[in-house]
């Protein structure tokens, strides 16, 4: 296959998963298009409330829940968040590498050296306001997909989602950041309750 054969196949694939989440998008229902517009806004105000409970900024703590984040529910997700600022002997969930990375931030390290990997950095950004940031977590891959994968994507491929999140983002006048949520409103509690795959991902 030549370089520009592989560009074009490159370029239908793109078109492809952009086109399928656009499928999705419109066959969402009103509570569920409402749901995923109101969730970050609702995670902020989350945080906001433990900045002010904790007396730490909100990058701070958005960046605790962030490393707590994979493979977490929300709201395991806070209390494991809560956890680590009340300073409790906790056993995360989780991965222990990462109640290690919430416990360093809860007592001072720097941001910079603890905040790492593509969805954990898009997800902590993604909580502090950024609205141009797509988290891309297993649910959103597997609904640009069409089909169940199990791996996070990362590294370049992480990217490659992000950037169709945000091309189908633009189709629909809606931010990045509230689209990726419309779609994992629309895709996971679906799946969880094992409706049929191929329609609720609307796959051609």
């Amino acid at each position: 296959m030549t370089k520009r054969q592989r560009q074009a196949k490159h370029a239908a694939e793109h078109r492809h998963m952009r086109d399928r989440l656009l499928r999705i998008f419109d066959a969402a229902d009103a509570d569920v298009t409402a749901a995923g517009r109101l969730w970050y806004p609702g995670a902020e105000n989350v945080i906001a409330d433990l900045s002010r409970e904790f007396q730490l900024g909100r990058p701070r703590v958005a960046a605790i829940v962030a490393v707590l984040s994979p493979r977490q529910r929300w709201r395991k997700n806070i209390e494991g968040a809560r956890h680590v600022l009340e300073g409790e002997a906790w056993r995360a969930p989780g991965y222990d590498s990462n109640r290690a990375k919430a416990e360093a931030l809860a007592t001072g390290t720097p941001l910079e050296l603890v905040i790492g990997g593509d969805k954990v950095t898009s997800f902590w950004a993604n909580l502090i306001g950024s609205r141009t940031a797509v988290t891309v977590d297993v649910w959103a891959q597997r609904a640009a997909l069409g089909y169940y994968h199990r791996h996070q994507p990362k590294h370049g491929r992480y990217e490659r989602f992000v950037n169709i999140y945000r091309a189908a983002a633009e189709a629909t006048g809606e931010t990045p950041r509230e689209f990726q949520s419309i779609i994992w409103n629309a895709i996971r509690p679906a799946v969880e309750h094992k409706r049929d795959w191929e329609s609720i991902y609307a796959a051609s």
